[in-house]
């Protein structure tokens, strides 16, 4: 999975009380922590082709990224690259479900086989 690393920002993953789809749904309950002084944030339309999409780009001055999937399908998302992210090689982010990312790296997408699914981003910088 590349350079991927859960820790710092993300104060707590766990369990949504509100869920009511009986499965697993991580939230966040606090993003950063660290001090970014500005904040990007987008949506990308994430589709199941060869090649992933890319979600953002690399950013040395990236401290944070926080991933929230906003459709009913998994998307694998993987930071190697657009040609080799695919569902045996990425972290799946399952359908509704968000996760915090501290990596400078550019970060692709893949949707599940036949469908296309939209992921919002913000990314937090120095």
């Amino acid at each position: 999975m590349g350079n991927f690393k859960m820790q710092g920002g993300a104060q707590r993953l766990g369990y949504d009380p509100g869920d009511t789809s009986g499965g697993f749904v991580p939230y966040v309950t606090q993003f950063g922590g660290s001090g970014g002084s500005s904040t990007n944030t987008g949506q990308v339309t994430c589709a199941s082709a060869v090649a992933a999409t890319q979600i953002v780009a690399a950013n040395p001055s990236r401290i944070a990224l926080h991933l929230s999937n906003l459709q009913n399908g998994k998307i694998w998302i993987s930071n190697t690259s657009a040609s080799t992210t695919a569902s045996s090689t990425g972290y799946v982010l399952l359908a509704n479900a968000a996760v915090d990312l501290h990596t400078q790296s550019a970060v692709y997408g893949l949707a599940s086989s036949g469908t296309t699914a939209d992921l919002s981003y913000l990314e937090e910088v120095q």
